[in-house]
This record gives C-alpha cells, structure tokens and sequence, in this order.
C-alpha cells in the first residue's frame, strides 16, 4: 500500500485558516516590516584654520576710504596675530571695478581676496575660486544662510557676504509730536506715508518729506524688479501696481523737492531735525543715528520703520544689500586649473581669514567700535545687541518690526544686482534710465508733468532690453560654470 502523502505547508495553513473562520476567529495580521530609511552620512567636520602651513603674505583689496581700511584691518590683526607667520595687506581702490580688476590680472597682482560687487560676472572673467571646496568646515555654515545662497551657483559657491544692510524710513517723532502728527503704525502704507508728508508740508516750508529713492521701488511691490528677479520671473515696469506706485512717489516728490539741501553745516537735511521723514539711502542706520552731530547722535526723539506696503493691510517687504568677498582663484596664476598641494596651502589660508573677515564676533565687535556700519553675516545675540547698542537703537519699535520682516525669508528681498548675471545692467542701462531721466529743465524725473505717461509708454521696450541684457549675461555665466568649473548652472 503507497504511503499518505504529507500535507503540504500551503495546505496546513489553509486549514487552520479556515478553523479560525468557522470559530469565528480572525487570523492574526502579519507585523509590517518597517522599510529602514536611510540616514544621510553627515560631512565631518574639519577645522581648517587648526594647522595652516601657509607662510607668507595674503593681499586683500577693497573700496571706500580710511575708514573702511582700519575697520577691515582690526578684524585681519586678529588673524595675524594667530598666524604671525602670515602678514595680511589692505590694498584699496575706487572706480570702476572690473577695470581695477582687470589691471591686476595684466601686471601680475591679483589680489588673495576681494571685495565684490559683480559675482557672477566674476565668475565669468575666472577670477574666483570655488569657496564650497570648504563646506566640511566647522564654522562653514555660520554664515547668513539666505545671503550665502544669493552667490551659489548650483553648488558653486562664489562669494560669502562680509556686510549686510538694510534700507528703511527715518521718522522724527519730535517733529511729528510737535506739530500734533501722528505717529504711523508699524504696518503703514504707501498711503500713510503720503498722509504724513502732507501734514508736514502744511506746517511750513522747512517740515519736508521725503520721496521714495530707487532702490526702495524695486521691492516695495509684489511685483517690483527684485522680487521678480529673485523668483526668475519677467519683470513689467508697466503694471498696475508699478504704475500705481510711481505715482505715489510722484506725489510725494511734488510736496517736498529740495529734501537734500545743506541745512546749517549738515550734510543730510534730516539731521538738522527740520524734516520729519527721511528714506535712508545708506544702506545702513549708523549714518544718521550716530555719526551725526560729531558722532553725538541725533538731537530728537526718532524711529527706523520697515518700508511701506502697497496697499493699507498688505505686505511689507524690506531690502536686503549685502556686500561680498570673494577668494581669488589662486590656482589660475600657473594658468593650470589643478590645485598643487602649495595653492592648496594658500586657499585655505585665505579661506580662514575670510573667516576672521565675515564671522569673528570678537573681531566684529573690534570693526563696530570703529565705526563698521553693518548688522553682523552670522548669527549672534551678542553681536545684534552691540549693534544696536551701538547705534542707538535699543527700544525703538520700528526698528525691531525691521529686523523681524528681515528674518523672514519671504518678505526679505536680497538685492539682486551683485549675483543675478546682467541685472545691474538692466536696472541702470535699461530700466531706470530710459524711463526716469531728468526733464528738458534739469529737474527730477518724478516732478515732471508726462513722467508717468513717459513711463507707460517705454514700458515695453524698456521690458525687452532688460530681458535681452539679463539673457546675454546668463548664457555667458551658464558657458563659464561649464567649461571652467563642470559646473551644470540655469537660472531660476
């Protein structure tokens, strides 16, 4: 007789199954197994200035005056003092900056590091090194987030920012309590600010107001210049909210003309506490609120409000100018793009003093006592609070609301005419120039009766160009990433 076949292992569980059914049990749910995630190798961390073997002098160029020079060198002897071995030089220069450049490159001094105002037209001329090379140091990631970005191209980091301003709007509160004014509330409007510098042209020839400046206008709507280059849209001049503004500027121009007039000996008329509202057009507070009266301060009761909105109710957004370094691409100077183990040498050690440069706290409090008129690159309570301590400025609402629409990285608005290829172009060549010239009699654009009639109509053309500019210097940037970097970069 055959042997019984042992039931299969598919059978049995059919069975027990099918009990558990007829007894009205459920068979048990199998646990699922979790699918494991996979963690991202976190970069280790180096620190880079722990042991240079560079010796030897580093040159580092930049712009502006005396000042600017003892301000910077007060941060590079901090540097040098930890590496007597290295010497740092301040070379500063005015004038047009590719030429300054161009000229060191032809007689062979280049300089380490540099200021810069034209990245990504930089890039294309090859003089800059690839400062992402090191992204694995400790202290990399110090830097303001929102305006390192700004010169990264696809991975390509260009330029770190060294200073970082702000432009808002001056109110004399003493003026404005004098003459029975209201102060605005921190969320004002264009309409607002209207409102108030009429009511200070009513009380007498020497209560101004002043009008928007350019820079202001590029943000100050939804669908400004920056904003939309910031976002890689086509900007219209000729929109109903540009047009709408430009005619509030218009206006406010028309009450007060003359807001720059030498007032007794003061260089900027708000200063001599007869004009209660000023745009501030110095990238900065420090100017007005303590270099003023001989470094005194400003003699009345004043506040730094956040640019207007558009419309009562909407929003707010404020500009962010930051100035750049850059670290020469020191490779080039054998014209062999590989790094030898000496240029290596050098990089780093120019990498670590622009460290010192842009995120030492103790050397930017050195530069603040010196007059450093900049909200610090990197995050630091104790540096904001000299800050303001610094210029004054502890207590005053407007400009706290400042600083909050500033870490919000949708209302700040990084300009973009230092990193976005051709846009400094566009604006002055053609956007602003065509549109907003001086009239037959040499007066300001905005006083003149056809200006916004003049602006509909160049809208378009002037559109055009600018698209045309940004485009040309785009292709260039996009060829000069590739062939000298392999470096895959569009536009957004």
């Amino acid at each position: 007789m055959k042997n019984a076949r042992p039931l299969t292992l598919a059978i049995v569980l059919t069975l027990i199954t099918a009990l558990l059914v007829v007894t009205g049990c459920a068979a048990p749910t199998p646990t699922p197994t979790a699918t494991p995630v996979p963690t991202a190798t976190p970069i280790p961390k180096v620190d880079y200035g722990a042991n240079l073997t560079y010796e030897g002098k580093l040159t580092y160029l930049i712009w502006g005056g005396e000042i600017d020079v003892n301000q910077e060198m007060a941060k590079a002897q901090r540097f040098m003092d930890k590496y007597p071995k290295i010497t740092v030089e301040i070379l500063q220069q005015n004038g047009a900056w590719p030429d300054i450049l161009a000229a060191h490159k032809a007689d062979g001094t280049f300089p380490d590091l540099f200021w810069n105002p034209d990245v990504s037209g930089f890039i294309v001329s090859d003089y800059v090194a690839d400062i992402s090379m090191f992204k694995d140091d400790v202290d990399y990631e110090k830097w303001n987030a929102a305006l390192a970005k700004a010169a990264n191209y696809a991975g390509f980091q260009a330029a770190l920012p060294n200073k970082y301003f702000t432009s808002g709007v001056y109110i004399n509160k003493t003026l404005l309590e004098q003459n029975n004014i209201d102060m605005p509330e921190l969320d004002w409007s264009v309409a607002d600010f209207t409102s108030i510098a009429k009511d200070l042209a009513a009380v007498g020839g020497d209560f101004n107001a002043i009008g928007w400046p350019l820079w202001n206008s590029m943000v100050a709507t939804p669908d400004g210049i920056a904003r939309a280059i910031r976002e890689g849209k086509p900007f219209d001049f000729g929109t109903a909210e540009n047009i709408k503004l430009q005619t509030a500027r218009q206006e406010q121009w028309k009450i007060s003309t003359d807001y720059l007039r030498n007032n007794g000996g003061k260089e900027y008329y708000f200063e001599s506490g007869k004009c209660g509202m000023a745009d501030d057009m110095n990238w900065g507070i420090g100017w007005y609120a303590l270099q003023a009266n001989e470094g005194k301060g400003l003699p009345f009761e004043w506040d730094y409000y956040p640019l207007p909105s558009l419309e009562a109710g909407g929003k707010q957004y404020q500009l962010a100018i930051s100035d750049f370094v850059s670290i020469a691409n020191i490779a080039m100077s054998d014209n062999d793009r590989a790094v030898s183990d000496a240029e290596k040498a050098k990089l780093t050690a120019a990498y670590v003093l622009l460290k010192y440069l842009c995120i030492d706290e103790e050397g930017y409090m050195e530069a603040l006592a010196l007059g450093f008129n900049s909200l610090p690159v990197f995050e630091s309570e104790n540096a904001v609070t000299a800050f303001k301590a610094t210029f004054k400025i502890p207590g005053k609402p407007g400009y706290s609301k400042v600083l909050e629409i500033m870490n919000d990285p949708d209302l700040m608005v990084v300009e973009p005419n230092k990193f976005v290829p051709g846009t400094g172009d566009a604006y002055w060549s053609k956007y602003y120039a065509p549109l907003l010239d001086l009239d037959a009699d040499g007066k300001p654009w905005l006083t003149n009766a056809g200006f916004i009639a003049n602006l509909q109509q160049k809208a378009a053309d002037a559109n055009a160009q600018a698209a045309q500019v940004i485009a040309d210097a785009s292709a260039a940037l996009i060829k000069a990433l590739k062939d000298n970097w392999n470096v895959t970069w569009s536009p957004s």
